[in-house]
């Protein structure tokens, strides 16, 4: 046993998750369980026996009803303010906090203090992303804010029945806290040592860590000192310490100052940086130090900045023009194209090229969410003393609508001090909105194959590095000049990553590629093939995802990497909670073993459904691999199975049901797929859940299309009816969303169907003039596409030619960004 100077000594509460019970909300004035089964038991006039919490609210319940049950907790603990220790707990940056209580103490608490918190109340709170160093509070057993007993989609625990229920409400929070038992170390406070919860909890924190094989540590504060328990749990690995919450909080502020992050100037003269952009970013000023690494680029990993400093790249002939087009009245380039044509090193080398002594340079590490405000924020600053910096975004589509924002308050400059230099994937950009300051303030280039210049410059490159040309493949070193560049022009193409296999090696990608999956054993050949699987549906793959999904041993996990030296890279995201990032080495590559290695459906449908079964969305990584799996290519939509893919989407919805992109990508597989009545019935729940959103309100418009084309027995003039209502859900949509391009095509789209069936083309006029008045202010050329089909459609009615049938869901992006 410790005393509380040596807890308080040993304690990092960055490292450290904060488990409260029922006792550290007593000396705030909350009841104890007791003394609330006391009192519900008074209430049914009679004594609580050896009648437990839960047994006793459920006989009330069954008596009173769930509103009335609801209503006594809540007078119990609404009122209640916090005190002593409870108002320290802000000042301390715990990793994340955890707590069983209904009450809102700690809420209050942060209030107090000032401090951002983020709280988790049931599953539906985790379509929100926590931004970086505010501290998550999860309710282990929900709030007194949110029941179904008030229209919300999750209930306290109150019940037997809730308690049997509570993983379809909150198997979100209980995989968070199962993950973070397994990496941090844990202090639980406020529950007493006769606790049969806290006996189940203690039981199974020392089963993760004995399983696990991990270092963290678990602590427990009893308020009541009981040597005897005290002894079993120390026999568990569990250190007990005696004192109250008081007590250790007074005694952990005073171990350490409280936590302050603040800005940093990082060179003399240069603009302080937000401290929330030094955690999110990498700072290109630094990363041009580290030691550049030939053979990974050349084995299709983009260059890195230490590489294009090191003289490793080649300038394109693009290049030039796109870094003169660069400038603060036009502050956004975007580089668009397919996978493998080099955007990303493109991007950086513009970066680095604009670096000065005047502009600072960084990149968004995308294993974190992306904040507009910090960077609106930044620019302001810049702006101020006169400095620049240039922002590089790779693949950029799911930080979009935050990066929309970002180019709104640009757009709002005449000149702007901040850059932004962003890359995409052709589908993705082409099908997003985005403000129109992207296209009145910016520049959208698509980036394709290497030209005969480039081409040259890639085998001056080969010729003027001695470590490039020492791994060039014999039989391409041998061929003259002309040759070469034949070869690369034809054989490849001008891909650049297709030329670079080429050069390097003389056999066809997808043969080397094989090969060198053959060579590994059985153990390394399944984790590169999942890993290879996560990385192509766009997952942000990381050590602790792939051993849930696996089920790998931690103390052989060494021994696989070092196998895959080259073929699985690990590297750093997040150390300090244990989070480690696995990538191949190209999104080619990753796809090409996908494809492979993944061609059994029955192969693809056990990984998706292992993934979906073992995620933690409460961590960002894995809130957007869940959203990865609705929206990309390689992602669930892989799956030829229609009842697969709905299977699959409601499990989801079930872990995330707040998630727009969740609840999007369920309602269209339903409207792509399902009967009327079940994608009704699907639409109304998300619209029930998370409100009429702009996709929601275009998916309605499409089932009301359908009802009036598909629905059998009825008249035409109810079918004429069912259409104009759908004209009708469009126009709101628009009036709704007129910066939308996506508004103007439904309304184009649903009043051709209705000039067709009825033959009135005043509506199809309407939406015609619509779309062009708003193209000077949208600035998306799409828009000026859509117009011009829906007067292709006018033109043909006119001329008594039906228009061409068309699925109006094949140019609906796949789902926002949440």
């Amino acid at each position: 046993m410790q005393s509380l100077e040596q807890l308080a000594g040993v304690l990092v509460p960055e490292q450290t998750i904060l488990i409260l019970g029922a006792g550290a909300s007593i000396p705030s004035g909350a009841p104890s369980g007791p003394a609330l089964a006391r009192k519900i038991a008074h209430r049914l006039s009679r004594e609580p026996g050896d009648l437990t919490l839960a047994e006793l609210c459920s006989i009330f319940e069954n008596k009173n009803g769930r509103r009335a049950l609801v209503d006594l907790v809540r007078a119990e603990l609404q009122g209640l303010a916090p005190a002593g220790g409870l108002l320290l707990i802000p000042k301390l940056p715990w990793h994340r906090i955890y707590g069983t209580n209904f009450d809102q103490l700690v809420e209050r608490a942060y209030t107090i203090a000032d401090v951002d918190l983020v709280v988790r109340r049931s599953n539906s709170d985790y379509n929100v992303v926590a931004t970086p160093g505010v501290v998550e509070y999860c309710k282990l057993h929900g709030c007194i804010t949110t029941d179904t007993a008030f229209g919300h989609q999750s209930r306290m625990l109150l019940t037997v029945r809730d308690y049997e229920e509570f993983d379809k409400y909150r198997q979100t929070t209980f995989r968070q806290l199962t993950s973070d038992l397994t990496t941090k170390t844990a202090l639980i406070v406020g529950q007493s040592l006769a606790d049969p919860h806290l006996r189940d909890t203690v039981n199974d924190v020392a089963r993760l860590h004995a399983s696990a094989g991990t270092t963290g540590r678990v602590f427990l504060l009893a308020y009541e000192r009981d040597e005897d328990r005290a002894e079993i749990f120390e026999q568990r690995g569990i250190t007990v310490s005696f004192g109250g919450i008081d007590d250790l909080m007074h005694a952990l502020v005073e171990a350490r100052p409280p936590h302050e992050t603040g800005d940093l100037v990082l060179r003399e003269g240069a603009t302080p940086v937000p401290s929330e952009i030094l955690a999110t970013a990498i700072d290109v000023r630094h990363a041009i130090t580290l030691s550049p690494n030939a053979r990974r680029m050349f084995n299709g990993a983009p260059a890195s900045y230490a590489d294009i400093a090191g003289g490793l790249t080649f300038t394109r002939a693009v290049q030039p023009r796109l870094q003169e087009g660069l400038i603060p009245q036009k502050p956004l380039l975007a580089l668009f194209g397919v996978a493998g044509v080099g955007k990303t090193t493109l991007a950086r080398q513009i970066a680095l090229q604009s670096m000065d002594d005047n502009t600072s340079v960084w990149e968004h590490n995308s294993d974190f969410p992306f904040i507009a405000a910090y960077w609106i924020e930044y620019e302001e600053r810049l702006r101020k003393d006169g400095q620049r910096a240039l922002l590089v975004v790779d693949d950029c589509i799911p930080h979009l609508s935050q990066l929309n924002r970002v180019m709104e308050a640009l757009g709002a400059t005449d000149e702007s001090s901040l850059l932004i230099v962003t890359t995409a994937s052709t589908g993705q950009w082409k099908s997003r909105s985005k403000s129109r300051y992207v296209f009145s303030r910016g520049h959208a280039e698509r980036v394709s194959r290497l030209v005969d210049v480039d081409l040259d410059q890639l085998l001056n490159l080969i010729e003027r590095e001695p470590q490039i040309r020492s791994m060039v493949e014999a039989s391409f070193a041998r061929l003259p000049r002309n040759e070469q560049l034949r070869r690369l022009r034809d054989r490849c193409s001008a891909d650049m990553f297709v030329c670079l296999k080429n050069i390097f090696a003389s056999e066809g990608l997808d043969t080397i590629l094989l090969r060198e999956f053959a060579e590994l054993d059985p153990a390394e050949q399944d984790i590169y093939r999942n890993v290879a699987a996560l990385e192509a549906l766009d997952a942000r793959v990381h050590r602790q995802l792939v051993l849930r999904i696996l089920g790998i041993e931690v103390g052989m996990l060494e021994s696989h990497l070092r196998m895959l030296e080259g073929i699985v890279d690990e590297f750093d995201i997040k150390p300090q909670a244990g989070i480690f990032g696995w990538k191949t080495r190209h999104e080619v590559i990753a796809k090409r073993i996908a494809d492979y290695k993944f061609a059994d459906q029955g192969d693809l449908y056990s990984l998706f459904r292992a993934l979906i079964e073992t995620l933690n969305p409460g961590e960002w990584l894995e809130l957007d691999t869940a959203r990865a799996l609705c929206r990309e290519e390689y992602g669930l939509q892989r799956l030829q199975s229609d009842a697969a893919q709905l299977e699959l989407l409601t499990m989801l919805a079930d872990l995330l049901p707040s998630d727009h992109v969740v609840r999007h990508a369920l309602v269209r597989k339903y409207l792509n797929t399902g009967s009327i009545e079940e994608t009704a019935t699907a639409l109304r729940t998300a619209v029930d859940v998370i409100g009429m959103t702009a996709v929601l309100a275009r998916y309605r418009v499409y089932l009301t299309i359908r009802r009036a084309e598909e629905t059998v027995g009825i008249l035409e003039e109810d079918r004429r009816a069912m259409l104009a209502e759908a004209v009708r859900f469009a126009k709101q949509n628009l009036d709704a969303h007129p910066q939308d391009k996506h508004a103007y095509r439904v309304y184009g789209q649903v009043a051709a169907t209705y000039a067709r069936r009825t033959s009135d083309t005043s509506v199809l006029e309407d939406a015609i003039r619509r779309a062009q008045g708003a193209e000077e202010s949208i600035l998306d050329p799409d828009l000026r596409n859509y117009r011009r089909d829906f007067e292709r459609d006018l033109r043909l009615l006119g001329e008594r030619q039906e228009p061409p049938d068309q699925n109006p869901l094949q140019d609906e992006p796949p789902s926002d960004d949440g």
